[in-house]
């Protein structure tokens, strides 16, 4: 595993983590390395030297809402390790040739979450999914995966490319992986840019919340008053002049806590209360977040250190026939993996959305499947092994 800092066009820097491994396969030769990916800005990390007989899947992974990258630290690596596994692999060249198979797996920290940047206070911070999807594009570009389209393009030439269909292990495409808020925003972004996705795989997510079009009056004054409030505590704080490019969540905090093991069992027990009355989080796997989203006070204590503007009030949310639209424009293979004690999604909500997909004549291969655990079966040690090999067995059923 290597840490890595992406540097976006407009100042943002992504950190995250990233588990890459090759593997040279033939039918009596097994020749095994592991690629050095420490790119501290990755401008130029586009791999020229691959062979042309090389086989490369790329997976971004991304986490929910207040969570950060380490909720992939169990997926990242065992992901890498199945799919290069030779006994996993459907597909080697039956006359015995040199395969090299790349598999690069990357989790990134949101912007105001983990150790990414916050966006500075003249601009929401708040949840705005769409957004979000700058940042993907930002990512996947200067991971050197794909191009964003092409500034010239009229709006007839971008629909045309939408819609053009996808070749499997296309050098300019990675798979999608998201989680709660993380799939939310897959959601829209494989919508956007189906030309780039090759798979997208859902885990406990169901798609961008929404909202009535005659609350968009008091979802705007709710907005406007959170950050007004906001800036004037700021204001009144002790200046600093890197307030507003850092994370200004320094300045205006919550809640302290006494060591990291009290900020731990805060976090558990923010899944115990979570809608549904059913979920929990591991001991293990809310201490690998928990440990990316704390730092230090002066004082000897523990604060979170995400942006504490994510808690307002959105300025907007999308409405239902938005969000079936994104449904409905999708064009790749999608992957639905729910949690059997997991956030509890209206049925109706589901169903409406995978209609949509199933109607919309792209022949896109949907399936969903229940698994033990709760909302992060994927990050519980207990449950995260049979999410692992799912996520496989699909992958390779898609010839990727």
């Amino acid at each position: 595993m290597e840490g890595i800092t992406l540097t976006c066009s407009d100042g943002i820097e992504l950190h995250g983590q990233r588990w890459r491994k090759r593997k040279r396969r033939r039918r009596t030769v097994d020749e095994e390395f592991t690629v050095n990916v420490d790119l501290p800005y990755a401008t130029n990390c586009k791999d020229h030297s691959t062979p042309p007989t090389t086989r490369r899947l790329r997976i971004l992974c991304l986490h929910g809402f207040l969570d950060n990258c380490r909720s992939h630290y169990l997926l990242g690596p065992n992901l890498v390790t199945h799919l290069t596994d030779e006994k996993n692999d459907n597909n080697d060249n039956a006359d015995g040739d040199e395969v090299d198979v790349d598999v690069d797996v990357v989790a990134i920290d949101l912007p105001g979450h983990g150790w990414s940047s916050h966006k500075s206070r003249d601009v929401p911070a708040s949840w705005l999914v769409s957004d979000y999807c700058y940042y993907i594009a930002e990512a996947v570009t200067r991971l050197g995966w794909t191009t964003v389209g092409n500034e010239n393009q009229t709006i007839q030439q971008q629909q045309q490319q939408q819609q053009r269909p996808l070749p499997r292990n296309n050098d300019e495409s990675f798979v999608l992986i998201g989680h709660s808020f993380g799939g939310a925003i897959s959601i829209e972004y494989a919508a956007t840019f189906p030309e780039q996705v090759q798979a997208l795989i859902l885990l406990d997510a169901h798609g961008p919340d929404y909202d009535n079009p005659d609350r968009i009056s008091a979802r705007i004054r709710n907005h406007v008053l959170d950050r007004y409030h906001y800036n004037e505590k700021t204001n009144n704080a002790k200046d600093d002049d890197n307030n507003n490019n850092k994370n200004i969540n320094n300045v205006v905090t919550t809640k302290q806590y006494s060591d990291l093991r009290a900020a731990v069992q805060t976090r558990m027990d923010t899944a115990r209360f979570s809608p549904g009355g059913r979920q929990w989080l591991s001991q293990e796997a809310a201490t690998e977040m928990v440990q990316r989203a704390t730092c230090f006070a002066g004082d000897g204590t523990v604060q979170f250190v995400h942006d504490v503007r994510l808690k307002h009030s959105p300025l907007l949310l999308p409405t239902l026939d938005h969000v079936l639209a994104c449904w409905n424009n999708l064009t790749c293979p999608v992957y639905c993996l729910y949690a059997k004690d997991g956030w509890p999604f209206y049925p109706l909500d589901i169903q409406r959305a995978h209609d949509q997909l199933s109607n919309n004549n792209s022949n896109t291969n949907l399936v969903v499947e229940t698994f033990p655990g709760s909302h992060h079966f994927h990050a519980d040690p207990d449950t995260a092994p049979r999410v692992v090999e799912a996520i496989v067995r699909f992958l390779q059923r898609q010839g990727l």
